[in-house]
């Protein structure tokens, strides 16, 4: 395993990312999308990476947080876009899957557009629900998809959740009272079995 730090360019600055890789080298590439608060060392998103990271695909973060206080919501999606594409034409990859987490799903919905996202698996961590963009892509998604959202989440949109059944591409796990960082209050023991179930999901993927 090989860690590498650097930064990827787009037209107002550069993004920090950190991309992991195997040694022999893989050509499959695992995206990961954080949170606008929520790190991709966070729980979600470090113990989904960690899965997919052994199932042998490399890793690529992005590290947006610190561009957001002076990004609107377009700039913040074309820096997504154009953090990616430049750097898968360096780096071609045959496999994909894209883990996103609340904001990044906005970027998310963007990226499942792409041809060569095709096939991609997508890991919907509590999305925006309540945005239109987000739900569409998610009604419109071709790629095999795990949506996981608590309905404590100020994100959660019972109806549109409901809607989502009619996409056979998707698997969909709601969890009874968790918040957007899919934990219980005040219940830890609670909070590492949603893990363990979400976890189970992934592996269903």
């Amino acid at each position: 395993m090989k860690k590498i730090a650097f930064e990827e360019e787009w037209k107002r600055g550069k993004i920090p990312c950190e991309l992991v890789l195997h040694d022999p080298p893989s050509d499959g590439l695992a995206i990961v999308l954080p949170g606008r608060g929520y790190t991709a060392k966070a729980p979600l998103l470090y113990y989904a990476s960690k899965y997919y990271f052994q199932k042998g695909f490399d890793l690529l973060q992005i590290h947006y947080h610190d561009i957001l206080p002076s990004t609107n919501e377009s700039e913040f999606i074309a820096a997504v876009q154009e953090t990616v594409r430049n750097f898968l034409n360096r780096h071609p990859y045959a496999n994909f899957c894209i883990v996103a987490k609340s904001i990044g799903t906005i970027a998310l919905a963007r990226l499942c557009k792409w041809d060569e996202f095709r096939e991609a698996k997508a890991l919907w961590l509590t999305p925006l629900l309540h945005r239109d963009d987000v739900f569409q892509g998610l009604k419109n998604s071709r790629q095999k998809g795990l949506v996981a959202i608590g309905n404590a989440d100020p994100a959660y949109a019972g109806e549109r959740f409901q809607e989502l059944k009619a996409n056979p591409n998707l698997d969909l796990l709601l969890i009874p009272g968790a918040d957007h960082s899919l934990e219980l209050e005040m219940d830890i023991e609670g909070s590492i079995d949603i893990l363990k179930t979400l976890l189970a999901a992934v592996k269903k993927l």
